[in-house]
């Protein structure tokens, strides 16, 4: 742990810390002169609001209420109660019992990722990764069971194929974090298939001006753009006119664009500025 000691008193206190020698890091935001680089377990604080900062680590000894001390070193000031107590508690215990896997799944199916723990009191806390690093999950659009052992993402679809899961867990103590799965769409998913039309195009993208126009549609057929946001939640969904689209109410932020008709779909992403 890093620790910083900030003397509020207008005369300096050499700080003593039991069981533990540190090396000190800073005094007042300078590196310690060279006779203050080594091992010690008494450092200086120099007064009005001086500020010492030191690293060390705690490898020792740990009990859930037998206390270690630090106090100023001046027998008067010690004597007259200037001192703390601190608990040095056990490692951190809490592990998968089993890791999260790939799921194989298909479109308008669900998937599902299990991720146990040996504690009972454990936080669950799923993420997922589109492309644009690991977000939080809310109960909401596709997924469900976010804050829980297991997540269940119903509805699969195109977009989906190849999208990154894990789990955060942590109790009173520490955190941990699963190995990586994805969905596998089962069936083709090569980019004829994925494509509404092989030149379709979406603009200005970046946007910042609320109206999106996309080109390349049919004018056969009846196109329906919904959008995402990075959690999974639908905000949008409307059937486009004109090729083009009003984005109401959007947040700058990344979304997942998906533009489709009756047989085949395609997935942007959209950003907003």
């Amino acid at each position: 742990e890093i620790w910083q000691i900030t003397n509020q008193t207008p005369i300096g206190h050499p700080f003593h810390l039991h069981g533990f020698p540190f090396y000190v890091l800073s005094i007042n935001g300078q590196m310690p002169p060279a006779h203050l680089r080594g091992r010690k377990d008494v450092i200086h604080v120099p007064a009005g609001q001086g500020v010492v900062r030191f690293i060390t680590k705690f490898e020792n000894f740990y009990h859930d209420s037998l206390p270690y001390m630090y106090h100023c070193h001046m027998l008067t000031h010690e004597d007259d109660g200037m001192m703390g107590q601190f608990l040095v508690k056990r490692a951190c215990e809490l592990t998968f019992t089993n890791q999260v896997t790939d799921f194989v799944g298909f479109v308008g199916g669900q998937a599902q990722f299990t991720a146990f723990t040996n504690d009972s009191t454990t936080i669950y806390q799923w993420q997922t990764n589109l492309g644009f690093g690991f977000q939080n999950l809310s109960d909401a659009g596709q997924y469900s069971g976010v804050n829980t052992s297991t997540i269940t993402v119903s509805n699969l679809g195109i977009s989906n194929n190849n999208q990154q899961f894990r789990c955060v867990i942590n109790n009173d103590q520490c955190s941990d974090t699963s190995n990586v799965a994805k969905i596998e769409i089962d069936g083709d998913v090569s980019a004829s298939s994925i494509y509404v039309d092989s030149d379709i195009r979406i603009f200005p993208n970046p946007n910042a001006n609320n109206r999106l126009f996309i080109q390349g549609l049919n004018p056969t057929n009846v196109y329906t753009a919904k959008i995402f946001d990075l959690q999974g939640r639908l905000v949008i969904s409307k059937t486009i006119t004109n090729n083009s689209l009003k984005l109401d109410g959007l947040s700058p932020s990344i979304y997942i664009m998906e533009v489709s008709n009756m047989r085949q779909k395609q997935s942007f992403k959209l950003v907003i500025e």
